[in-house]
């Protein structure tokens, strides 16, 4: 078994990546698919208390993921994930035929949205796109006949959760099974028992935190290691990275600090290089300078801590325009797949498989 912290110091194994997420597991899509829910456009309080508690389970401490709940007689009856699995943001609206296709179904089924999002942080304040986002669906899901189809909007948190109450347009605050105003939320970090590589000793921090690490029988000679960091400055991921492969392979390191992000919900990427390898310092430099995926790089000397230069750092791993997979998950398709899937397995046609 896997020990998550060997003498309080994370258990980081060579080509492998350390997260706290690591036995985290996904909800299904189905779980609230035929579960009660009595939200309407004449809502009490106490629906909103318990549509929260219904929603939240699907709260994901990685990255944020858009949902949109079909309501009909007091039950949901069809569920959409939506994700890019990037930290801190996702798409909400990714094709304008989907949203047109589902206002349609609404009107022909006589069905009600909720429309839900997490925040990975813990927080679930309302940004200003979530407050926009709000905005364009309540206005986007009035069906031919002028009736609102947009029930509101729930953003989970830790323990709590924020909601636009399409009736009397307004956001409030849940927390322990009571409405509140947003202000009086008491929100828990979900990282504070992360080390936190913000302020002016950071770079410190690292550095004494790599040595430790390496500890735990680390080839420092020919590894780097990796701290993946989140929006608020927690280290939700270490791994090690072979420093060879910035000669001979950069695309698989490229590939690797894709994949670690998503599994460790970090956003940005700091690196610690061995001692006095000055060479190997340059060549990480340029990478960096090409790619734009690490916000800095460290090598410890015998008189300072090196680090790259600030034109050559990036404040996130992922950047405007780059191209990432959106993956939409609809219950109102899949379940159709699925039995058919069952029906192929039934009849010993075993090559069939779930387009996802």
């Amino acid at each position: 078994m896997n020990e998550l912290y060997v003498n309080g110091i994370p258990n980081v194994k060579y080509g492998t990546l350390w997260t706290p997420f690591e036995n985290y597991v996904p909800r299904n899509i189905f779980d609230v698919v035929g579960k009660k829910c009595e939200l309407s456009l004449n809502s009490s309080p106490v629906n909103w208390i318990t549509a929260s508690k219904l929603v939240g389970i699907y709260n994901d401490p990685r990255f944020e993921t858009a949902r949109y709940f079909l309501i009909k007689d007091n039950k949901i009856t069809a569920h959409i994930a939506i994700s890019n699995e990037i930290p801190n943001s996702t798409s909400v609206y990714p094709h304008t035929w989907m949203l047109n296709r589902l206002r349609v179904q609404l009107e022909k089924e006589n069905s009600y949205l909720l429309f839900q999002h997490n925040h990975p942080s813990g927080y679930p304040y309302p940004s200003e796109n979530d407050i926009n986002i709000t905005k364009f669906l309540n206005g986007y899901f009035i069906d031919n006949h002028e009736k609102q189809r947009f029930l509101g909007h729930i953003i989970t948190g830790n323990n709590c959760a924020a909601f636009y109450d399409g009736k009397i347009h307004e956001w409030r605050g849940i927390q322990n099974d009571r409405i509140c105003n947003l202000k009086e939320l008491q929100i828990k970090p979900v990282y504070e028992n992360l080390a936190n590589v913000q302020g002016n000793l950071a770079l410190l921090k690292l550095n004494e935190y790599a040595k430790q690490i390496c500890k735990n029988k680390i080839d420092v000679n020919n590894a780097s290691i990796g701290f993946y960091v989140n929006s608020a400055g927690f280290i939700t991921g270490i791994s090690t990275v072979d420093n060879r492969d910035f000669w001979n392979n950069q695309q698989k390191i490229i590939e690797e600090i894709n994949n670690n992000s998503k599994k460790a919900g970090a956003s940005t990427l700091y690196m610690v290089v061995p001692k006095n390898n000055s060479q190997l310092f340059e060549q990480i430099e340029d990478f960096c300078s090409r790619t734009k995926k690490i916000a800095n790089v460290l090598m410890p000397s015998d008189e300072k801590i090196i680090q790259l230069p600030e034109n050559k750092r990036s404040n996130s791993i992922y950047h405007p325009g780059e191209s990432v997979p959106l993956k939409v998950l609809d219950s109102r398709e899949i379940r159709p797949q699925i039995r058919k899937y069952q029906q192929q397995i039934k009849n010993n046609h075993s090559d069939y498989e779930i387009n996802r």
